[in-house]
Protein backbone atom coordinates (compact mmCIF):
# COMPACT_ATOMS: atom_id res chain seq x y z
CA UNK A 1 0.00 0.00 0.00
CA UNK A 2 1.20 3.12 -0.84
CA UNK A 3 2.40 5.77 1.98
CA UNK A 4 0.53 9.04 2.33
CA UNK A 5 2.10 12.39 0.66
CA UNK A 6 2.70 13.48 4.47
CA UNK A 7 4.51 9.99 5.33
CA UNK A 8 7.00 10.63 2.57
CA UNK A 9 7.94 13.99 3.57
CA UNK A 10 11.85 14.18 4.23
CA UNK A 11 11.97 14.55 8.16
CA UNK A 12 13.82 18.17 6.97
CA UNK A 13 10.71 19.63 5.82
CA UNK A 14 8.81 18.70 8.61
CA UNK A 15 10.86 20.27 10.97
CA UNK A 16 10.38 23.34 8.58
CA UNK A 17 6.72 23.65 8.87
CA UNK A 18 6.88 23.23 12.41
CA UNK A 19 9.16 25.71 13.05
CA UNK A 20 6.95 27.95 10.65
CA UNK A 21 4.05 26.99 13.35
CA UNK A 22 5.52 28.70 16.43
CA UNK A 23 7.55 31.61 14.57
CA UNK A 24 7.74 34.82 15.30
CA UNK A 25 8.22 37.26 12.22
CA UNK A 26 11.46 39.45 12.98
CA UNK A 27 11.95 37.96 16.67
CA UNK A 28 14.37 35.29 15.60
CA UNK A 29 15.65 36.61 12.30
CA UNK A 30 19.44 36.78 12.10
CA UNK A 31 18.52 39.53 8.83
CA UNK A 32 15.03 40.75 8.25
CA UNK A 33 13.21 41.90 5.88
CA UNK A 34 11.02 45.59 6.47
CA UNK A 35 7.22 42.79 5.94
CA UNK A 36 8.64 40.59 8.82
CA UNK A 37 9.78 43.71 11.25
CA UNK A 38 6.56 45.51 10.36
CA UNK A 39 4.41 42.31 10.39
CA UNK A 40 6.09 42.01 14.23
CA UNK A 41 5.30 45.80 15.62
CA UNK A 42 1.87 45.26 14.37
CA UNK A 43 1.10 41.98 16.17
CA UNK A 44 2.85 43.38 19.39
CA UNK A 45 -0.31 46.31 19.19
CA UNK A 46 -2.75 43.85 19.66
CA UNK A 47 -1.57 41.75 22.31
CA UNK A 48 -0.46 42.68 26.30
CA UNK A 49 3.08 42.60 26.84
CA UNK A 50 4.11 43.85 23.60
CA UNK A 51 7.21 40.80 22.37
CA UNK A 52 7.04 39.30 25.53
CA UNK A 53 3.59 38.19 25.09
CA UNK A 54 4.00 37.23 21.16
CA UNK A 55 6.74 34.69 22.52
CA UNK A 56 4.56 33.36 25.48
CA UNK A 57 1.81 32.84 22.18
CA UNK A 58 4.59 30.88 20.55
CA UNK A 59 5.19 28.58 23.41
CA UNK A 60 1.97 27.96 23.82
CA UNK A 61 1.34 26.84 20.45
CA UNK A 62 5.19 25.00 21.13
CA UNK A 63 3.41 23.06 23.98
CA UNK A 64 0.47 21.57 22.12
CA UNK A 65 3.08 20.24 19.74
CA UNK A 66 4.59 18.41 22.67
CA UNK A 67 1.17 16.52 23.00
CA UNK A 68 0.74 15.00 19.40
CA UNK A 69 3.24 12.30 19.21
CA UNK A 70 6.92 11.15 20.82
CA UNK A 71 8.68 12.34 17.22
CA UNK A 72 6.69 16.00 17.41
CA UNK A 73 7.34 16.46 21.43
CA UNK A 74 11.20 15.75 20.76
CA UNK A 75 11.08 18.29 18.10
CA UNK A 76 9.56 20.97 20.70
CA UNK A 77 11.09 19.88 23.49
CA UNK A 78 14.72 20.71 20.94
CA UNK A 79 13.30 24.40 20.45
CA UNK A 80 12.12 24.79 24.21
CA UNK A 81 14.11 27.99 26.22
CA UNK A 82 14.34 29.68 22.29
CA UNK A 83 14.20 33.57 24.26
CA UNK A 84 15.55 33.46 27.91
CA UNK A 85 15.73 36.63 30.46
CA UNK A 86 18.79 37.49 32.45
CA UNK A 87 18.13 35.56 35.63
CA UNK A 88 17.82 31.62 33.73
CA UNK A 89 20.69 31.99 30.82
CA UNK A 90 21.10 28.48 29.14
CA UNK A 91 24.19 27.82 26.59
CA UNK A 92 21.83 26.03 24.44
CA UNK A 93 19.13 29.23 23.64
CA UNK A 94 18.92 31.14 20.51
CA UNK A 95 18.30 34.18 22.19
CA UNK A 96 19.12 35.75 25.61
CA UNK A 97 17.68 39.37 27.45
CA UNK A 98 20.51 40.54 29.64
CA UNK A 99 20.96 43.70 32.01
CA UNK A 100 22.70 42.70 34.52
CA UNK A 101 26.88 41.73 33.76
CA UNK A 102 26.78 38.24 35.74
CA UNK A 103 30.02 36.46 35.39
CA UNK A 104 28.52 33.53 34.56
CA UNK A 105 26.50 34.41 31.87
CA UNK A 106 30.04 35.23 29.49
CA UNK A 107 32.21 33.40 31.07
CA UNK A 108 30.56 29.44 29.36
CA UNK A 109 30.77 29.04 25.55
CA UNK A 110 26.68 29.32 24.62
CA UNK A 111 25.04 28.75 21.05
CA UNK A 112 23.49 32.55 21.70
CA UNK A 113 22.78 34.05 18.31
CA UNK A 114 21.00 37.13 19.10
CA UNK A 115 21.45 39.02 22.65
CA UNK A 116 19.82 42.13 23.87
CA UNK A 117 21.74 44.22 26.05
CA UNK A 118 20.53 46.61 28.45
CA UNK A 119 22.33 49.58 29.94
CA UNK A 120 21.69 51.00 32.84
CA UNK A 121 23.70 53.74 35.16
CA UNK A 122 21.46 52.02 38.31
CA UNK A 123 22.96 48.74 37.63
CA UNK A 124 26.82 49.77 38.49
CA UNK A 125 29.12 50.30 35.43
CA UNK A 126 27.42 51.59 32.31
CA UNK A 127 26.94 48.98 29.73
CA UNK A 128 28.73 46.23 31.75
CA UNK A 129 26.79 43.60 29.96
CA UNK A 130 27.85 44.25 26.46
CA UNK A 131 31.92 45.32 27.96
CA UNK A 132 31.76 41.82 29.60
CA UNK A 133 30.30 40.13 26.60
CA UNK A 134 33.03 41.80 24.72
CA UNK A 135 35.83 40.41 26.94
CA UNK A 136 34.31 36.69 26.15
CA UNK A 137 33.83 37.37 22.58
CA UNK A 138 35.42 33.81 21.88
CA UNK A 139 32.81 32.03 23.94
CA UNK A 140 30.07 33.50 21.78
CA UNK A 141 31.18 32.81 18.43
CA UNK A 142 27.32 31.85 16.81
CA UNK A 143 26.44 35.37 17.57
CA UNK A 144 25.11 37.22 14.54
CA UNK A 145 22.48 39.91 16.50
CA UNK A 146 23.18 42.45 18.87
CA UNK A 147 20.48 44.78 20.69
CA UNK A 148 21.82 47.61 22.10
CA UNK A 149 19.35 49.84 24.35
CA UNK A 150 19.53 52.59 27.14
CA UNK A 151 17.39 53.99 29.54
CA UNK A 152 19.43 56.85 30.56
CA UNK A 153 18.61 60.14 29.01
CA UNK A 154 21.68 61.73 29.45
CA UNK A 155 24.65 59.63 27.95
CA UNK A 156 28.26 61.14 27.89
CA UNK A 157 31.39 60.14 25.82
CA UNK A 158 32.81 57.74 29.34
CA UNK A 159 29.48 55.76 28.29
CA UNK A 160 28.98 55.55 24.80
CA UNK A 161 32.52 55.83 23.58
CA UNK A 162 33.35 51.87 25.51
CA UNK A 163 30.64 50.67 23.94
CA UNK A 164 31.41 51.52 20.41
CA UNK A 165 34.53 50.04 21.25
CA UNK A 166 33.35 46.89 22.38
CA UNK A 167 31.66 46.06 19.17
CA UNK A 168 34.96 45.97 16.98
CA UNK A 169 34.95 42.05 19.21
CA UNK A 170 32.15 41.01 16.43
CA UNK A 171 33.52 41.18 13.27
CA UNK A 172 30.85 38.44 12.48
CA UNK A 173 27.41 40.57 13.59
CA UNK A 174 25.05 40.49 10.76
CA UNK A 175 22.30 42.91 12.54
CA UNK A 176 22.89 45.45 14.70
CA UNK A 177 20.07 47.43 16.78
CA UNK A 178 21.67 50.66 18.19
CA UNK A 179 19.79 52.86 20.42
CA UNK A 180 22.44 54.30 22.75
CA UNK A 181 23.07 57.99 22.03
CA UNK A 182 26.56 58.77 20.84
CA UNK A 183 28.27 61.83 22.00
CA UNK A 184 31.72 61.38 20.28
CA UNK A 185 32.39 59.50 17.01
CA UNK A 186 35.61 56.94 17.53
CA UNK A 187 39.13 58.34 16.02
CA UNK A 188 38.51 55.78 13.57
CA UNK A 189 35.14 53.93 12.76
CA UNK A 190 34.55 50.67 13.89
CA UNK A 191 35.21 48.08 11.17
CA UNK A 192 31.68 45.59 10.48
CA UNK A 193 32.60 43.88 7.41
CA UNK A 194 29.43 41.73 7.32
CA UNK A 195 27.02 44.17 8.78
CA UNK A 196 23.99 43.78 6.40
CA UNK A 197 20.95 45.54 9.06
CA UNK A 198 20.97 48.50 11.09
CA UNK A 199 18.43 50.23 13.31
CA UNK A 200 20.38 53.42 14.26
CA UNK A 201 17.97 55.23 17.00
CA UNK A 202 20.39 58.04 18.14
CA UNK A 203 18.84 60.93 18.95
CA UNK A 204 19.52 63.89 16.34
CA UNK A 205 22.04 66.26 15.82
CA UNK A 206 24.23 63.62 17.63
CA UNK A 207 26.67 61.26 15.29
CA UNK A 208 25.35 59.15 12.02
CA UNK A 209 26.25 56.06 11.05
CA UNK A 210 28.47 56.24 8.67
CA UNK A 211 31.11 58.31 11.67
CA UNK A 212 31.03 55.41 13.98
CA UNK A 213 30.83 52.52 11.81
CA UNK A 214 32.37 51.23 8.54
CA UNK A 215 29.87 49.52 6.84
CA UNK A 216 30.39 47.94 3.51
CA UNK A 217 27.83 45.37 3.31
CA UNK A 218 24.95 46.92 4.73
CA UNK A 219 21.52 46.60 2.66
CA UNK A 220 19.03 47.43 5.53
CA UNK A 221 19.21 50.97 7.10
CA UNK A 222 16.87 51.96 9.50
CA UNK A 223 17.34 55.95 10.83
CA UNK A 224 15.61 58.59 12.58
CA UNK A 225 14.95 61.06 10.05
CA UNK A 226 14.07 64.05 12.79
CA UNK A 227 16.79 66.58 12.94
CA UNK A 228 18.24 65.99 8.58
CA UNK A 229 14.66 66.66 6.87
CA UNK A 230 16.96 69.80 5.50
CA UNK A 231 19.35 67.42 3.64
CA UNK A 232 18.30 63.35 4.06
CA UNK A 233 20.34 62.41 1.16
CA UNK A 234 23.46 62.72 3.73
CA UNK A 235 22.34 59.69 5.76
CA UNK A 236 22.15 57.58 3.01
CA UNK A 237 25.18 58.80 1.02
CA UNK A 238 27.92 56.50 2.14
CA UNK A 239 25.88 53.37 1.71
CA UNK A 240 24.95 54.50 -2.03
CA UNK A 241 26.11 51.47 -3.93
CA UNK A 242 24.72 49.13 -1.53
CA UNK A 243 21.71 50.25 0.28
CA UNK A 244 18.87 48.38 -0.79
CA UNK A 245 15.86 48.60 1.87
CA UNK A 246 15.64 51.51 3.78
CA UNK A 247 13.47 53.08 7.10
CA UNK A 248 13.82 56.72 7.64
CA UNK A 249 11.61 57.93 10.69
CA UNK A 250 12.30 54.58 12.68
CA UNK A 251 9.23 52.33 14.06
CA UNK A 252 8.74 52.64 18.16
CA UNK A 253 10.94 56.22 17.41
CA UNK A 254 9.71 59.09 19.26
CA UNK A 255 10.64 62.22 16.93
CA UNK A 256 11.40 64.96 19.10
CA UNK A 257 8.14 67.59 18.82
CA UNK A 258 11.25 70.47 18.91
CA UNK A 259 12.21 68.92 15.32
CA UNK A 260 9.06 68.45 13.90
CA UNK A 261 8.39 70.27 9.87
CA UNK A 262 5.89 70.55 8.20
CA UNK A 263 7.59 70.10 4.70
CA UNK A 264 10.40 68.21 3.65
CA UNK A 265 11.39 66.25 0.35
CA UNK A 266 12.56 62.85 -0.57
CA UNK A 267 16.57 62.96 -1.55
CA UNK A 268 16.62 62.50 -5.13
CA UNK A 269 16.31 58.66 -6.86
CA UNK A 270 20.31 59.25 -7.80
CA UNK A 271 21.06 58.79 -4.33
CA UNK A 272 20.19 55.23 -3.92
CA UNK A 273 20.19 53.56 -7.07
CA UNK A 274 20.42 49.82 -6.00
CA UNK A 275 16.71 50.86 -3.19
CA UNK A 276 13.80 48.28 -3.70
CA UNK A 277 12.36 49.45 -0.71
CA UNK A 278 11.51 52.83 0.92
CA UNK A 279 9.18 52.96 4.48
CA UNK A 280 8.74 56.78 5.69
CA UNK A 281 7.65 55.34 9.37
CA UNK A 282 7.18 58.68 11.68
CA UNK A 283 4.28 60.07 13.68
CA UNK A 284 5.64 63.68 13.86
CA UNK A 285 7.05 64.63 10.45
CA UNK A 286 4.71 65.09 7.96
CA UNK A 287 4.91 62.30 4.96
CA UNK A 288 7.34 63.76 2.54
CA UNK A 289 6.96 65.60 -0.90
CA UNK A 290 7.88 63.49 -3.50
CA UNK A 291 9.60 65.57 -6.32
CA UNK A 292 9.38 62.70 -9.09
CA UNK A 293 8.43 59.34 -9.57
CA UNK A 294 11.42 56.25 -9.42
CA UNK A 295 13.01 56.67 -13.39
CA UNK A 296 12.95 53.91 -15.48
CA UNK A 297 14.84 51.22 -14.52
CA UNK A 298 15.10 51.83 -10.72
CA UNK A 299 14.61 49.37 -8.97
CA UNK A 300 12.19 50.08 -6.31
CA UNK A 301 9.52 48.09 -6.05
CA UNK A 302 7.98 48.38 -2.34
CA UNK A 303 6.71 52.18 -0.93
CA UNK A 304 5.56 52.39 2.76
CA UNK A 305 4.11 55.66 3.99
CA UNK A 306 2.27 55.78 7.39
CA UNK A 307 -0.73 57.78 6.62
CA UNK A 308 -3.23 58.52 3.77
CA UNK A 309 -1.68 61.07 1.25
CA UNK A 310 -2.90 61.87 -2.35
CA UNK A 311 -0.36 64.05 -3.14
CA UNK A 312 2.37 61.82 -2.59
CA UNK A 313 1.07 58.45 -3.78
CA UNK A 314 -0.06 60.16 -7.60
CA UNK A 315 3.67 61.82 -7.51
CA UNK A 316 5.21 58.02 -7.20
CA UNK A 317 3.06 56.84 -10.15
CA UNK A 318 4.05 59.23 -12.43
CA UNK A 319 2.19 59.82 -15.68
CA UNK A 320 0.87 57.08 -17.63
CA UNK A 321 3.00 56.78 -19.98
CA UNK A 322 5.96 56.79 -17.32
CA UNK A 323 6.47 53.05 -16.25
CA UNK A 324 9.42 51.75 -13.48
CA UNK A 325 9.03 48.96 -11.18
CA UNK A 326 6.82 49.77 -8.65
CA UNK A 327 4.64 46.98 -7.22
CA UNK A 328 3.04 48.18 -4.20
CA UNK A 329 2.12 51.32 -2.31
CA UNK A 330 1.60 50.40 1.26
CA UNK A 331 -0.26 52.84 3.76
CA UNK A 332 0.96 51.37 7.24
CA UNK A 333 -1.70 52.70 9.46
CA UNK A 334 -4.44 52.44 7.20
CA UNK A 335 -7.01 49.82 7.93
CA UNK A 336 -9.70 50.35 4.69
CA UNK A 337 -12.58 49.03 7.12
CA UNK A 338 -12.17 51.57 9.80
CA UNK A 339 -12.54 55.19 8.43
CA UNK A 340 -9.07 56.27 9.18
CA UNK A 341 -8.64 58.02 5.72
CA UNK A 342 -10.06 61.10 7.96
CA UNK A 343 -7.87 62.32 10.33
CA UNK A 344 -8.81 61.23 13.62
CA UNK A 345 -9.46 64.95 14.69
CA UNK A 346 -11.33 65.72 11.65
CA UNK A 347 -14.57 67.98 11.58
CA UNK A 348 -16.01 68.57 7.86
CA UNK A 349 -19.12 68.71 6.02
CA UNK A 350 -20.85 65.31 4.46
CA UNK A 351 -19.93 67.18 1.14
CA UNK A 352 -16.46 67.57 2.54
CA UNK A 353 -16.18 64.01 3.51
CA UNK A 354 -17.53 62.92 -0.05
CA UNK A 355 -14.96 64.81 -2.01
CA UNK A 356 -12.54 63.41 0.29
CA UNK A 357 -13.34 59.63 -1.17
CA UNK A 358 -13.97 60.39 -4.32
CA UNK A 359 -10.28 61.36 -4.71
CA UNK A 360 -9.33 58.30 -2.61
CA UNK A 361 -11.25 56.23 -5.35
CA UNK A 362 -9.04 58.16 -7.56
CA UNK A 363 -5.90 57.39 -6.90
CA UNK A 364 -7.08 53.18 -6.01
CA UNK A 365 -8.41 53.26 -10.07
CA UNK A 366 -5.10 55.02 -10.86
CA UNK A 367 -2.92 52.55 -8.64
CA UNK A 368 -5.20 49.83 -10.79
CA UNK A 369 -4.48 50.90 -14.03
CA UNK A 370 -0.68 51.08 -13.20
CA UNK A 371 -1.02 47.45 -12.11
CA UNK A 372 0.59 49.20 -8.21
CA UNK A 373 -1.33 47.48 -5.50
CA UNK A 374 -2.70 49.96 -2.97
CA UNK A 375 -2.46 47.99 0.25
CA UNK A 376 -3.21 48.92 4.02
CA UNK A 377 -1.20 47.76 7.10
CA UNK A 378 -2.41 44.93 6.75
CA UNK A 379 -1.61 44.12 3.27
CA UNK A 380 -4.92 44.42 1.64
CA UNK A 381 -6.09 46.22 -1.16
CA UNK A 382 -9.65 48.38 -0.58
CA UNK A 383 -11.53 45.59 -2.67
CA UNK A 384 -10.06 42.53 -0.62
CA UNK A 385 -10.48 44.39 2.28
CA UNK A 386 -14.52 44.65 1.25
CA UNK A 387 -14.48 40.69 0.61
CA UNK A 388 -13.69 39.65 3.74
CA UNK A 389 -16.07 42.03 5.35
CA UNK A 390 -19.46 40.79 4.67
CA UNK A 391 -22.17 43.89 4.70
CA UNK A 392 -19.20 46.70 3.79
CA UNK A 393 -20.03 48.68 0.92
CA UNK A 394 -16.91 49.58 -1.00
CA UNK A 395 -15.73 53.27 -1.24
CA UNK A 396 -15.97 52.76 -5.05
CA UNK A 397 -19.79 52.02 -4.85
CA UNK A 398 -20.21 54.75 -2.26
CA UNK A 399 -18.60 56.99 -4.38
CA UNK A 400 -21.00 55.86 -7.32
CA UNK A 401 -23.92 55.82 -5.57
CA UNK A 402 -23.03 60.04 -4.29
CA UNK A 403 -22.22 60.70 -7.83
CA UNK A 404 -25.40 59.09 -9.05
CA UNK A 405 -27.80 61.22 -6.49
CA UNK A 406 -25.80 64.77 -7.14
CA UNK A 407 -26.72 63.96 -10.71
CA UNK A 408 -30.24 63.85 -9.91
Amino acid sequence: MCLSATNRLPLEIWEEILDSVIDIPFFFDIGCTLDDFYDWAAKQIDISNGAEGLYECSERQRRVLCLVCRSWKSFADSRADRWVYCSRLPAHSRQAYIDKAVPAHYTQETKWEMVGLFCSVRLGEYGAPMLRLAENHEKHSKLRRISLVSNSSQIFPEHSNPLLKSLAAFSTLVTLHFNIDVVDPPQRPIDLPRLTNLRWLCQPFNCRPHECFNLPSLSYLGVPIAGYTHDPAALVAPYRCTLKHLILGCVGYDDPPETAVHCWTLPPWESYPNLVELAIDTTIISVPSVPCPPPLGHPLKTFRIPKWDSKCVIALLGHEEHRNHLECIIVTRLRWGESVILPSNHVGTVEEDHHVEIDVVSVIDRCSERGVRLEDGLHQTESESVGLSPGRTSLQTRVAHTLSTTDR
